[in-house]
């Protein structure tokens, strides 16, 4: 399953203000990694739904560079159809999980 290869499952999960996504129903926490030049990033939710989520975000933007990850245009998601299967509020929350990786992706440039 994608999710458990890309979503950390923890009972000791940091609950850093800087890790969670702001403005997201769920409880999401995104953690960034940077080796090699590049970055990688690992998350937590309370939402499974989320998890799937943060999932499909980690499989896209881990393995990039800071620079290529802060330049991803938000228009994928409705590329990929997601605008119109998620509620307007998961839809927000994937979108601040966007940006709250490529915030953290721009601080290791």
């Amino acid at each position: 399953m994608i999710v458990t290869r890309y979503v950390l499952h923890t009972t000791e999960w940091p609950t850093l203000i800087l890790l969670q996504v702001p403005g997201c129903v769920s409880q999401v926490w995104i953690v960034p990694s940077f080796r090699g030049g590049l970055v990688y990033y690992e998350a937590e939710s309370d939402s499974q739904l989320t998890k799937g989520l943060a999932a499909l975000l980690i499989k896209g933007l881990s393995g990039n560079s800071p620079q290529d990850i802060a330049e991803v245009k938000p228009e994928f998601l409705g590329e990929l159809g997601l605008k119109t299967a998620l509620t307007p509020s998961r839809t927000n929350g994937l979108l601040n999980m966007l940006n709250l990786m490529q915030m953290q992706a721009r601080s290791f440039i």
